[in-house]
């Protein structure tokens, strides 16, 4: 080795035993200690699944801030042993009550008496003679009036005169009045009665009404035969319908049928010649 290079190798050694002794480094150790680098695990979150929302394309109301409101109240409650009060309905308007329903007369009855009839009045004449030339009848006409229907104080009809006049009913039509001039009669063959055979009539037939020197000519335009005897009543009211008040002038003539029997009503219907 050459002799100038030794003393730097000197140097150089002692410096590096310098500086690797313990009480040289251990200072710096502990002024600057290494990091332990920890191990970090990586955890793997899933993703969610999205479950679909089975309402996410109802419409949604939108409610609704115009409009009318309404307040309800409670109903006050009926105190402990009070009864509620009760609705009672009004009656809708109907003819009073005390006029019994009418039906129509009963030719055999032999009690059916004619009330008494107010004096005429030159406005109000009625009927006193019938002339029919198919059954050669001409017989004097009195009026009745209504008459209880024995066994029932709920109904009227036509009282019956005797069996040699026919009845004018004296709340129809009087002679020769605009609307239903009703006469009723007998049938029974026994004692041929004043309307025995009457439902041998026939449309076109003449009937004539008097009072006192006046006529009116009247010409048959309907008959009919309907049963009576032991109806129901909604049968019998709707056969009364016959008699009832009519706009326009008639004449309707009531009597029994079959001959020998009273179990049907005839009817006939005749209205003034033109």
């Amino acid at each position: 080795m050459p002799s100038k290079a030794y003393p730097v190798l000197v140097v150089t050694l002692s410096i590096l035993t310098i500086l690797t002794s313990p009480p040289v480094v251990r200072p710096f150790l502990q002024q600057a200690p290494t990091p332990t680098a920890t191990p970090v695990t990586p955890t793997i979150t899933p993703t969610p699944t999205m479950t679909p929302d089975p309402f996410a394309n109802v419409p949604t109301a939108t409610p609704r801030t115009e409009g009318i409101i309404i307040e309800v109240n409670a109903l006050p409650s009926p105190a402990l042993g009070d009864l509620p009060p009760t609705y009672t309905p009004t009656p809708l308007a109907t003819s009073p009550s005390s006029s019994p329903a009418v039906l129509l007369p009963d030719s055999t009855l032999t009690d059916n008496p004619a009330e008494t009839f107010p004096a005429p009045t030159p406005a109000t004449m009625p009927p006193d003679r019938l002339r029919i030339p198919r059954l050669a009848l001409d017989v004097p006409v009195v009026p009745v009036g209504m008459a209880p229907v024995p066994g029932s104080g709920a109904f009227i009809s036509p009282a019956m005169p005797n069996e040699h006049a026919a009845g004018w009913l004296n709340t129809s039509a009087s002679f020769g009045q605009t609307g239903n001039t009703v006469l009723t009669g007998r049938h029974q063959v026994k004692k041929m009665t004043v309307f025995h055979g009457l439902w041998t009539i026939e449309p076109g037939d003449e009937i004539n009404l008097y009072a006192g020197e006046e006529v009116r000519h009247y010409r048959v335009a309907e008959i009919e035969i309907v049963p009576e005897q032991d109806q129901p009543i909604e049968v019998r009211l709707a056969n009364a319908e016959f008699i009832r008040s009519t706009e326009e002038e008639r004449l309707t003539l009531v009597t029994g049928w079959p001959e020998k029997g009273n179990s049907h009503r005839t009817i006939v219907i005749a209205f003034p010649e033109e």
